[in-house]
């Protein structure tokens, strides 16, 4: 049995038995002499690897032997190893050797350990960054005893960190930034505490003096509810509404129905300001043209803008952890403000007239104490105790215990990410290479191979029998939830994805039924969908305008039957439901709008790359990959993208419509500020779709539509159109054919017209009354089924229709 399965944690196991074993046997020099030996075939080191990363796991003598044996040192010569199971576990290990272990952390520093796992945040194996995160998350809790030099030093890392990997496309990764930022919230707690302080102070005070009504005899303060509402939106606050009253300029400042009269002057409450209020969080209250607050630069201003940010992360699990970890300190400042603000109400009390009219008596101040102090008082007259001993008593700092709030219990935010790293192990050394060809498994795929390609050849019979037919036959109509943003043609069955402003339905235009449905769950608009892996495991891509992309999965596409079935009719299982396959903010510059582009998408499934843009200065090129972004294209035109494509032969060339009516071709093979090869400015307007002729030698031609009705074609040797086709007065969408030289125009008039390369009409779709008449209104979008002459559209009354040639045609 190997040192692996050994220390591989199972129900029956002890752990610390082994680690110690190893340690006092000096086990663990064998180890280290083997994980620094470059004869060593990197596999056996990653197993090497993992064992010393088990014996300073959560064990003081062990972390004590390989800190002695340099393991520190070894481990960072295996980052640049091209295994990356080696540099995974050669991380992983490390990060386990100075876990609340603060002399490996310094023997770190002194090696530049930190710096050099900044180099693995961009790795090309999502699980190697997850493991340098990992380490940089125990780097930052190992400080025992916080010095000026460990706090800049973990401020570069904390900025490196969530500059680098905020925007990554892998959950896992993110999932571990989170985990790994805890500690720096922890590490500088009374910081965050500080900066939420400020904001929550200059929030309502914004909100009060935006509401704050003056005139020359009274002040009118704004209502409780109303000064609270936006800001108790954004924290889980521990204490009663009626607790705390901001006091600022002119806004009136209450104890629990304790009010000041009208009577008080400005300047009566601004005496009320002392030394200590000036230096308290409510200090600013005193002098608010002078308010205290951080640069916007600073350092810990920029670490929380960061982690609020990940609070609005697509994926659900990533932004509750963030939500957790920022209510926590949300609490805890409001809890410190209560505490503060409350001795400010017994300045405010000593300087009311109410109060020290000795007129008054204490029948008179009894009647304005809150019901709680006024039972205090009633039952305390045996005790012989005065109203003013009880206003200094409720005036008193109030701490709440995390017992009263859950939101001021430090949470612990943890991850799976090193337990399902050990399951690596688990499994048996020998896989089989080759894949059992008498297996059902490989029965389906190749079945699955044979039939999409007969579905993607056969377009071209179906091109060919248009002399004697017309694609103008409504095979389906239905209407949809909500206006459709977007259509997608699944490439190999009967489905339709149609996209709305609150999600995505899919369609079976064969059976008439939506068999799926997918809730968008966030308050932004579906600008954008594809199908990703069509040819095997379906999944559907859709895009928003607040800039985030999410792959979904359909539990009930099963990507079709096998047996007995015909080749045209998928199996749905019966299991119903959504999953999340991932989730990232593609574009985080977009802000949401109901005018505009929005998000853009572009999928090219055979190089697994998605181009995304919108409204927008720049063309986004992402490798789904690695899940990393390959970099960044400068428009360099005005306007929104409105539309993005790219060559079907060698995926270099981009193509962009514009909302201003340009048209613009990129090469991402340039450096970015150069790859701008050529741009049209003939179109006025809107382009509202332009793509590459498929039937074009060597993808030189290009067509291009824009809202004005004109339909261009574009030679990329040549600066001006070749040729111009007046399609319409006036268009409202257009699509173009990706295996075909046909595209469609809708009108404004409800027609539908398609054409061919040489600008002949081929299909024209009308709004004819009757029962067996076409029905459309105005056509806001429409898409081809990219290997059959089936035609979608979708009106702005919501309803969808599919036309083709003729069932007869169908197979």
């Amino acid at each position: 049995m190997s040192y692996a399965s050994l220390l591989v944690p199972s129900p029956t196991f002890c752990r610390k038995t082994h680690q110690a074993d190893l340690v006092r046997d000096g086990g663990h020099k064998y180890f280290l002499a083997a994980l620094q030996d470059p004869t060593v075939p990197s596999d056996q080191r990653s197993l090497v690897a993992f064992v010393l990363a088990r014996i300073v796991w959560n064990y003081s003598q062990g972390q004590e032997a390989a800190l002695t044996g340099s393991l520190v040192s070894i481990t960072l010569e295996q980052l640049q190893d091209s295994d990356p199971l080696l540099r995974q576990w050669a991380v992983i290990a490390l990060g386990k050797s100075w876990e609340n272990f603060e002399s490996a952390r310094w023997v770190g520093v002194r090696d530049s350990a930190h710096e050099k796992l900044f180099d693995l945040l961009l790795d090309p194996v999502p699980e190697v960054r997850a493991a340098a995160l990992f380490a940089i998350g125990t780097f930052i809790s190992s400080v025992s005893t916080r010095t000026d030099h460990a706090n800049n030093i973990d401020h570069g890392v904390a900025l490196k960190i969530l500059g680098t990997v905020s925007q990554d496309a892998n959950v896992v990764v993110r999932k571990e930034l989170v985990a790994a930022f805890q500690w720096v919230v922890f590490a500088f707690e009374s910081s965050f505490i500080q900066i939420v302080c400020q904001q929550i102070q200059e929030e309502e005070a914004a909100v009060s003096l935006s509401s704050l009504t003056i005139d020359s005899s009274s002040i009118t303060p704004m209502k409780r509810s109303q000064i609270r509402d936006r800001v108790l939106s954004t924290a889980t606050l521990g204490t009663s509404p009626d607790r705390l009253r901001l006091l600022s300029n002119g806004t009136e400042f209450r104890i629990p129905e304790l009010q000041l009269t009208s009577s008080t002057s400005l300047q009566n409450l601004r005496r009320t300001a002392s030394a200590h209020s000036l230096n308290s969080p409510s200090g600013y209250l005193a002098n608010l043209q002078m308010p205290f607050t951080l640069s916007s630069s600073g350092i810990y201003h920029r670490l929380w803008a960061g982690l609020s940010n990940l609070e609005k992360d697509p994926h659900p699990e990533i932004s509750n952890s963030v939500r957790t970890l920022c209510t926590y300190i949300r609490a805890k400042a409001r809890d410190q403000m209560v505490s503060r603000d409350v001795i400010d109400a017994s300045i405010v009390r000593s300087s009311s007239p109410v109060l020290r009219n000795p007129k008054s008596g204490d029948q008179v101040q009894l009647e304005r104490l809150s019901p709680e102090l006024k039972g205090t008082l009633v039952n305390s007259k045996k005790r012989k105790t005065s109203v003013s001993t009880l206003i200094a008593e409720e005036a008193r700092p109030v701490s709440i215990s995390s017992s009263e709030d859950p939101n001021l219990a430090r949470p612990t935010l943890e991850t799976d990410f090193i337990k399902e790293s050990c399951n690596h192990f688990n499994q048996p050394l020998l896989e089989m290479i080759d894949e059992d060809k008498d297996s059902m498994e490989h029965y389906i795929r190749d079945w699955k191979f044979f039939k999409n390609c007969k579905i993607r050849t056969g377009i071209y019979e179906e091109v060919r029998k248009l002399s004697t037919s017309r694609l103008e036959e409504q095979i389906f109509l239905q209407k949809n939830p909500y206006q459709p943003t977007a259509l997608r043609f699944h490439p190999y069955y009967p489905w339709l994805a149609v996209a709305d402003k609150s999600g995505c339905s899919f369609w079976d235009f064969d059976t008439n039924m939506r068999f799926a449905y997918i809730s968008n769950q966030r308050d932004a608009r579906i600008t954008a969908a594809d199908f990703v892996n069509a040819h095997d495991n379906t999944l559907i891509m859709l895009g928003s305008d607040d800039g985030s992309v999410k792959i979904w999965k359909e539990n009930r596409i099963i990507n079709g039957s096998f047996g007995n079935e015909s080749l045209d009719k998928p199996l749905l299982s019966e299991t119903t439901g959504t999953s999340l396959v991932t989730a990232w903010q593609c574009l985080p510059e977009l802000v949401p709008s109901t005018r505009g582009s929005g998000m853009v998408l572009h999928w090219d499934q055979l190089r697994e790359l998605l181009i995304a843009s919108g409204d927008v200065k720049i063309i986004r090129l992402w490798d789904a990959n690695v899940e990393l972004k390959l970099g960044d294209i400068p428009t360099g035109l005005d306007g929104c993208v409105t539309q993005i494509s790219s060559d079907r032969s060698s995926g270099q060339m981009i193509l962009a419509g514009f909302s201003n009516g340009s048209v613009g071709l990129y090469d991402r093979r340039k450096k970015p500020q150069q790859s701008q090869v050529i741009s049209w400015k003939e179109h006025s307007r809107w382009i509202l779709d332009s793509a590459f002729l498929s039937t074009s030698a060597a993808g030189t031609h290009i067509i291009s539509g824009s809202i004005s009705g004109e339909v261009r074609i574009f030679d990329v040797r040549k600066s001006s159109s070749v040729y111009t086709l007046k399609a319409t007065s006036g268009m409202t969408a257009m699509t173009i054919h990706p295996g075909t030289d046909l595209f469609a125009c809708a009108s404004v008039n409800q027609t539908v017209n398609i054409y061919n390369g040489r600008g002949l009409v081929v299909g024209c779709v009308k709004f004819h009354e009757g029962f067996m008449g076409s029905r459309i209104s105005s056509v806001a979008s429409m898409a081809f089924n990219p290997y059959k002459l089936q035609l979608a559209s979708g009106s702005v009354d919501s309803t969808i229709a599919v036309f083709s040639t003729g069932k007869s045609i169908r197979k």
